[in-house]
């Protein structure tokens, strides 16, 4: 299996990176103004997607993997709307899972 890492930079990549530029406001004022026309796109799949980061964490790190994938959600979403290219979007998420990733493995080890 390929390191939790790994798993989680392309999770994020093609969950959130894909909507860098011009199309995040677009897709953030279509979402904001007329959820309706996504249907579960709005509000299931952003669940779901939570939900299969923080078992991947669990799988790997069983305390604090609530906290660190709600962590990681609001840092990706943060970076969507300041970085100006996907492949900036992809190098700063992949620091901010370092730091993360980095901060449960010591953690559990305490």
């Amino acid at each position: 299996m390929r390191p939790l890492r790994d798993r989680l930079v392309e999770a994020y990549d093609h969950w959130t990176g894909r909507y860098i530029g011009p199309m995040a406001s677009e897709v953030a004022v279509l979402i904001e103004t007329n959820p309706e026309l996504l249907d579960p796109m709005a509000t299931d799949y952003p669940q779901r997607f939570a939900a299969l980061v923080t078992a991947a964490i669990e799988a790997e790190h069983a305390i604090g993997a609530q906290e660190v994938a709600g962590a990681l959600r609001s840092t990706a979403a943060g970076i969507k709307h300041d970085a100006a290219t996907r492949e900036e979007f992809v190098a700063r998420t992949t620091i901010a899972v370092d730091l993360f990733v980095t901060a449960l493995e010591s953690r559990n080890r305490s």
